[in-house]
């Protein structure tokens, strides 16, 4: 876990309320920031507001209580808990699980999210390629695709 190896946070999925200091210290001490996630099943309005200001370079924001992967759309909710997050810190807000796609990027950020995380749909792009240059082009097209979504 170093900065030196190219390596600019750690992305953390569930954590204990009390490793919390020790792992932020960690972080710290490694020249990494600390990326939180919070779900629509954290249990409390305290527990969302201790991750989203405690998280470090963005707060990522699942669109789903369940597992990753591509979804039709992205409920309704999510802007409430967009517009939630904002109001308890000043870290940017990236929302994921679910987004596969130009559409619900624009969505997410007409709601106020920063940015948006679709790693099921890269990993889809790739992996159902041809080769490994045709799944890298297709993997380009759609990173490209949702940059303008969000811009």
């Amino acid at each position: 876990m170093r900065a030196e190896a190219g390596a600019a946070g750690l992305l953390v999925p569930d954590l204990p309320e009390e490793q919390l200091p020790a792992l932020q210290h960690a972080a710290a001490a490694h020249g990494l920031e600390l990326v939180l996630l919070v779900t629509p099943a954290t249990p409390t309005a305290e527990d969302v507001q201790r991750l989203a200001r405690a998280s470090q370079g963005f707060v990522y924001l699942a669109s789903v209580a369940g597992p990753t992967g591509e979804r039709q759309g992205v409920a309704p909710k999510v802007a409430d808990h967009i517009e939630k997050l904002h109001a308890w810190t000043d870290t940017p807000v990236c929302v994921g699980f679910g987004v596969s796609g130009p559409e619900q990027a624009r969505q997410i950020r007409a709601w106020g999210a920063e940015g948006v995380i679709c790693g099921s749909a890269l990993a889809r792009a790739l992996g159902e390629s041809g080769s490994k240059e045709e799944g890298l082009r297709k993997m380009a097209e759609l990173a490209r695709s949702l940059r303008e979504a969000i811009s």
